[in-house]
């Protein structure tokens, strides 16, 4: 069963206007029925725009359901959501809906058939409003210490929106605990109090039963006005451990912070220094880890891969801070015992304030996103003060996202959609068509393990380059800007994506500049071959098979033990679909491998991964263990903080 809609926006809505008028802008409709993504853009059905024209209009598979309008750039992630209005509600099989954005109360509908500007169908009636929700009492605070502060500068809709009698702050996301992405049924903060130039909006994080790390969005809900604004700024939050206050749209920069990434660039508030509290685990888990106190040595040593570099034994993973937030946490961080401490990309990046846009370079040439080279270097001359060491973060395998998977597939049998993509590939970033890996071929399932991991486009849309004298120069002129503002380490990432034969050109420049300089990729395996084919090279790497065989030797006690990191591995692999990993380890991958509790692939997405499927508890716990043993640990800022 289907039906028609079309869609017109009004001037008045202008942020939309402005939205929709984006090449890559897509129109969703957006609801809790599974064939309206759940509240989930991303997965909703989409119209097309009619040329030349700001209607949009087309066939959707779903009848009498309710739904919202968002307009939605997959390239750029921005959402303007409808905020204003009743729910819209499609007609029944074979009828047509011509809607208006943020006025569900003038939609009108009809026979599919029917001519332009003749629907002949009556108004739909907007639903009855239902009655404002008495305020709850604010007085005397919260007693839980948590809940959502909305700087009104920074978000002028948001505070409007929540002085309004009846709102409240929903916490959003996709766990049945936070709605399946509909704010209506999701965990909400009702109690609030008006500060200097913010409204802070208190309860509850450990009440709602929600798993620790879990993903969510904030949204302030007026159900009386069908008033939603959501987080447009900010990457996703993660649901705590510990009741905390955390900041609406935190990752977008207050005023006057130079377009830094606020607080830390992550979801929760930073408190400073790391509180010591420690977690709160019910006996019968406590006693199930390792087996009811019984104590087990997990032998973790080797000989070390870069043998005439010492490593970091500890390294703070200041992930996407400003540079100037972390010159003002650095003397705390020499005194908690930090050796290093590793930045994120300091490129000039895709536009966003999520962390992931600092992973999709834009001009290697520039310094930009975190701060300027002039701050860099500052920030380098005082950890060397200190005794300490810059680790930077390089990007070489791919540049910015332009176009979505479905995009390039389509392109691969239009010549024209091929050139357009390709346009924008040159328009955004300094690089030469030539310079980006052709033809096109989408890195998916086994591609990502494969021989096709050097070529394959990520996702079908991350921007491959290819491994070429150009290429390797430009990517060593940013590594010489590294270098010349002081940094002493770097972490290649996605380093199993470039053939060895890459970054060996990389180590040689860096070892001809700085002998003592530290380098480590990220090898996301579990196959200690294709670990062994970059750590060949004098280059250890990021030790995945470790974190998930603490990560169940924790969970599971003494039988993940016994298994081993091989056991541990081929489990992980089985159950996860992982496949490609010929050759699990059973011992040491090298003594300066930098082990980790939780990197930004596991600790910032969606649920569990194959990476780290433990609670927080254990990502506490793990580098712990490992800092009583030789190699380096790093501890990932959002987590340790």
């Amino acid at each position: 069963m289907s039906c028609h809609v079309s869609l017109t926006i009004p001037a008045r809505a202008s942020r939309a206007a402005k939205a929709s008028q984006s090449q890559d802008a897509c129109l969703c409709l957006v609801g809790g029925a599974p064939q309206l993504g759940g509240w989930d853009p991303k997965r909703s059905p989409q119209l097309t725009q009619k040329p030349g024209s700001g209607c949009w209009e087309g066939t959707v598979d779903v009848v009498n359901e309710e739904f919202k309008f968002c307009v939605y750039n997959p390239t750029s992630h921005d959402y303007v959501w409808e905020e204003q209005g009743p729910l819209h509600r499609l007609p029944a099989a074979g009828q047509r809906l011509e809607a208006f954005f943020e006025d569900g109360g003038k939609d009108v509908k009809g026979a599919a058939a029917a001519a332009a500007g003749a629907y002949g169908a009556a108004k739909v009636q907007p639903k009855a409003a239902p009655k404002a929700v008495p305020e709850e009492p604010t007085t005397g605070g919260s007693e839980t210490g948590g809940g959502c502060r909305v700087d009104a500068t920074r978000s002028p809709r948001a505070a409007e929106a929540a002085r309004q009698p009846g709102a409240v702050c929903a916490l959003v996301g996709e766990v049945p605990q936070l709605g399946g992405w509909d704010p209506k049924k999701a965990w909400k903060f009702k109690q609030k109090k008006i500060e200097e130039g913010a409204i802070l909006w208190e309860g509850s994080f450990t009440e709602a039963k929600v798993p620790v790390g879990q993903q969510f969005k904030y949204c302030i809900l007026h159900e009386a006005s069908n008033t939603y604004v959501w987080e447009e700024a900010g990457p996703m939050h993660s649901w705590p451990l510990f009741d905390e206050i955390q900041d609406f749209e935190a990752g977008a920069p207050p005023p006057g912070h130079g377009g830094h990434g606020g607080h830390g660039g992550h979801g929760g508030h930073l408190s400073w220094p790391p509180s010591s509290a420690k977690p709160k685990r019910p006996e019968a888990d406590a006693a199930r880890m390792l087996g009811a106190g019984t104590e087990r040595r997990i032998p973790w040593t080797g000989a070390p891969c870069a043998s005439r570099v010492k490593a970091p034994r500890s390294i703070f993973h200041a992930f996407h801070w400003p540079f100037g937030l972390v010159l003002e946490r650095l003397q705390d961080i020499a005194e908690l015992g930090f050796d290093a401490v590793q930045i994120s990309p300091a490129q000039k990046s895709k536009h966003g304030h999520e962390w992931w846009a600092r992973y999709q370079p834009q001009d290697y040439g520039k310094i930009e996103g975190l701060g300027s080279w002039e701050e860099l270097k500052q920030l380098c001359t005082k950890t060397r003060e200190l005794k300490l060491r810059v680790i930077g973060d390089v990007v070489f395998n791919h540049m910015l996202v332009v176009g979505s998977c479905h995009e390039w597939r389509h392109a691969q049998k239009d010549p024209g959609k091929l050139k357009e993509l390709q346009q924008r590939l040159v328009q955004q970033t300094p690089m030469q068509l030539e310079d980006f890996q052709w033809p096109w071929l989408e890195m998916s399932g086994d591609n990502w393990d494969n021989e096709n991991r050097y070529e394959g486009w990520g996702s079908g849309e991350w921007s491959e380059l290819r491994y070429c004298p150009r290429v390797v120069q430009m990517q060593q002129q940013h590594l010489q800007l590294l270098l010349d503002a002081g940094v002493s380490g770097i972490r290649f990432d996605a380093v199993k994506h470039l053939r060895p034969k890459h970054l060996e050109e990389h180590l040689r420049h860096l070892r001809t500049s700085d002998e003592g300089l530290f380098a480590y990729g990220e090898v996301l395996s579990l196959d200690e071959t294709m670990h062994k084919e970059y750590m060949a090279l004098g280059c250890p790497s990021s030790d995945f098979p470790l974190t998930v065989f603490m990560t169940r030797a924790l969970s599971e006690g003494l039988k993940a033990v016994e298994e081993g990191v091989t056991g541990a591995c081929a489990r992980a692999a089985k159950t996860s679909g992982l496949k490609g990993a010929v050759q699990f380890p059973s011992s040491a991958l090298s003594s300066d491998s930098v082990r980790f509790a939780r990197n930004h692939d596991g600790a910032a997405k969606h649920g569990k991964t194959w990476i780290t499927d433990g609670d927080e508890s254990q990502s506490l716990l793990r580098p712990g263990w490992w800092l009583r043993h030789s190699g380096s640990a790093m501890g990932l800022a959002f987590v340790a903080a």
